[in-house]
């Protein structure tokens, strides 16, 4: 696989973690607005992972698309 195609692939799922942190974060607003007790815990301790996941993920996506898109420059640059 090419870096460039690497480069697209890594940089759509680190959108869609974006994405989903944002939705998460919603969960985590819903969990602490509208619900006490023991389920505001539970529905916050849920979406609050997935968020702090799908940040991560999206850092390391990120990470990797900028990875790929340097090496496929340098890899142009060699077969010129």
């Amino acid at each position: 696989m090419s870096y460039q195609a690497k480069k697209r692939i890594f940089a759509a799922l680190s959108v869609l973690m974006i994405l989903t942190a944002i939705y998460s974060a919603l969960g985590v607003l819903q969990a602490a607005s509208l619900f006490t007790g023991e389920r505001a815990l539970r529905n916050l301790n849920f979406w609050g992972t997935i968020m702090c996941v799908a940040f991560a993920c999206s850092a390391l996506f990120g990470f990797l698309a900028f990875r790929a898109s340097r090496l496929a420059k340098v890899g142009s640059r060699e077969a010129v």
